[in-house]
């Protein structure tokens, strides 16, 4: 007589490690990319659409006291890098602001 329990175990870890795959390649960083780019232009275009799509916040929370700084939108800042010709793809060669 088999036991129920020794053979659904191994079909709950086939599921886990079916689901992990599918969320693991899901996640696959994005960079950007653009032909005839240089590293240097990226940089410097990365730079100029940070600068333009700077925020500055400051907020009070309870027992953490006032916070002030300075963060980018990530809309603009996409906008902005597309505006200039690049393109966010898997596996692309730079990596901008992070999220």
């Amino acid at each position: 007589m088999t036991n129920p329990h020794t053979e659904t175990l191994p079909t709950i870890f086939r599921c886990a490690l079916i689901i992990a795959v599918i969320l693991l390649t899901g996640c696959a960083d994005k960079h950007w990319t653009k032909p005839g780019a240089t590293a240097q232009g990226f940089s410097r275009d990365s730079y100029e659409c940070a600068a333009q799509h700077r925020e500055h916040h400051a907020s009070f929370k309870p027992f953490e006291g006032y916070r002030e700084g300075d963060s980018v939108n990530k809309d603009l800042y996409r906008a902005c890098m597309q505006s200039r010709g690049y393109q966010r793809v898997e596996g692309g060669e730079w990596i901008g602001i992070r999220d």
